[in-house]
């Protein structure tokens, strides 16, 4: 914050919004060129989120198991900090690891690079991605602070490939857990990973000079990668072209993130789904699933048709708990339809004891609700 009033930056950083997210970001206007990078990247974002999706529910399915108690679950988080900081910290010091001198003009724009074990005067590339926060890391490969200070040869394509798996692989076993943690900025990162190796490879295969590498692709992926994991289009879109203030990217980022859906909805369905499914909300969708959209409401519901009463008797209450359905209908004293009631809820009634006092009942109340628990079997013809 320091910075912004020093070096005079106050109106830019009031007036871009974006500055606080991704900062303004600015290339030449796309052209059809940049549709094939659209759909490969969809394509290849569209793969890793859907399989993100089911890692992350295989995992969950897991946890629920094993780790249910209090107790399991701050082991699991403490598991977790501690696998997870000492990736970070140990990766820097494997072999891919270099130091690369510090940029002598501008230094300002680079107060993120992290010296780490390197000498004095020397910043290590594989720390300045482990060690810096990440929405300083999200801004900074995007914007290009960091890749403009020598050329994208700082960031191998081994080296984002590592950095891009570790929040890959992180993110399936962390999201979910008894911490809460979102899903967003792991999946920018991991979609900037794939951006920044599709431009390392064009730029190695084509030859093509690394002072016109475009950060196009690395937006693409981030969008991407976003989609295939929650399943949002539009939202995904508009999100990026107003937090980047790059509106002339919105044809390939349409291309990309719409392409990346429907790649992951062809091999499964989006995180939140999952999330609903697991939290078994009722939830009617507006359009039937294809493997149920000609089923005929007789393959599904039951000839002998089990009813509760209003006034119910412990008989029928019993009947009802003890079959295979999951919801009853209810039948007031005069034996018309009312309403419907769960399983859940009807069992909750009775451990409860919610009972009517039989002297307070009317005579004719007693008798109606007598007289339709014997006939409720032909409800089924009046509907």
């Amino acid at each position: 914050m320091s910075d912004i009033f020093r070096h005079g930056d106050l109106s830019n950083w009031v007036l871009n919004s974006s500055s606080l997210k991704f900062q303004s970001v600015s290339f030449a206007n796309p052209t059809f060129a940049s549709l094939p990078a659209a759909i490969i990247i969809g394509i290849v974002c569209g793969i890793l989120g859907a399989k993100w999706v089911t890692l992350n529910n295989y995992y969950h399915s897991f946890r629920k198991a094993h780790f249910d108690s209090q107790v399991m679950q701050v082991v699991e988080v403490t598991v977790l900090a501690f696998v997870t900081t000492s990736f970070a910290f140990w990766l820097p010091l494997t072999d891919q690891a270099k130091c690369f001198p510090l940029p002598t003009h501008n230094r300002r724009n680079y107060n993120n690079l992290v010296q780490y074990n390197c000498p004095t005067g020397y910043t290590s590339a594989y720390a300045t991605l482990m060690f810096n926060t990440e929405g300083s890391l999200i801004r900074s490969l995007i914007h290009g602070n960091v890749a403009h200070a020598y050329g994208y040869e700082i960031f191998t394509i081994a080296m984002i490939g590592t950095f891009g798996a570790f929040w890959y692989f992180f993110s399936v076993i962390t999201y979910r857990s008894a911490v809460p943690s979102g899903v967003f900025l792991s999946m920018i990162l991991v979609g900037v990973s794939v951006g920044q190796m599709y431009e390392n490879v064009r730029m190695n295969i084509f030859g093509i000079d690394r002072n016109t590498s475009t950060i196009l692709p690395l937006m693409l992926g981030a969008a991407c990668m976003m989609a295939a994991s929650t399943r949002l289009s539009y939202s995904i879109v508009v999100l990026m072209l107003e937090t980047s203030s790059a509106f002339n990217m919105a044809i390939p980022m349409i291309f990309a993130v719409f392409t990346s859906k429907a790649v992951a909805d062809w091999i499964n369905k989006g995180l939140f789904d999952h999330e609903i499914r697991d939290l078994q909300m009722p939830m009617l969708k507006g359009v039937c699933p294809p493997e149920t959209a000609r089923m005929k409401a007789y393959q599904i519901m039951s000839k002998s048709l089990i009813t509760v009463q209003s006034i119910a008797e412990m008989k029928s209450v019993s009947k009802a708990l003890g079959s295979v359905h999951n919801a009853f209908p209810v039948l007031n004293t005069a034996g018309n339809l009312v309403g419907i009631i769960p399983k859940n809820i009807l069992n909750e009634l009775t451990l409860q004891k919610t009972f009517y006092e039989v002297r307070r009942l009317s005579i004719a109340s007693r008798n109606n609700a007598k007289k339709n628990a014997e006939t409720s079997g032909s409800l089924l013809e009046r509907l």
